[in-house]
């Protein structure tokens, strides 16, 4: 076997490994992908269990003339209303990661350079 045939078979198993590791990648990204959506949905359906069980039932509420179970329920929708208008922050809709911030920074100062004069003496 010669050099030439050597050199090549060792070529082939270097992009070989290399194609190989490129498609592993990519299916653990789909995977990472794939299981943080299940997680997304998990967390919604317990938080929306964790509504609907936090209601209360005014028919539980034993009062000959309903008094006691319309109290409860005027307080239980004050509280509710009290808790819908808490000032919460909001949450942009598209975030951006430090890196993309400071990539839009550079541009922005390589565009503000352009437009700059420069001395002629200098």
């Amino acid at each position: 076997m010669s050099n030439f045939v050597a050199g090549l078979i060792i070529t082939g198993i270097g992009m070989g490994l290399v194609f190989v590791m490129i498609i592993l990648l990519w299916g653990l990204m789909y995977l990472m992908v794939r299981g943080a959506a299940w997680l997304e949905t998990i967390r919604a359906k317990e938080k929306e269990d964790e509504e609907e069980a936090g209601e209360p039932v005014a028919e539980t509420i034993a009062a000959p003339d309903g008094r006691k179970a319309r109290a409860a329920a005027a307080a239980v929708a004050v509280a509710l209303a009290r808790q819908r208008a808490q000032v919460r922050p909001q949450q942009s809709a598209v975030s951006v990661s430090p890196w993309q911030a400071a990539g839009r920074a550079a541009v922005l100062g390589d565009r503000a350079s352009l437009f700059t004069r420069k001395n002629r003496g200098a």
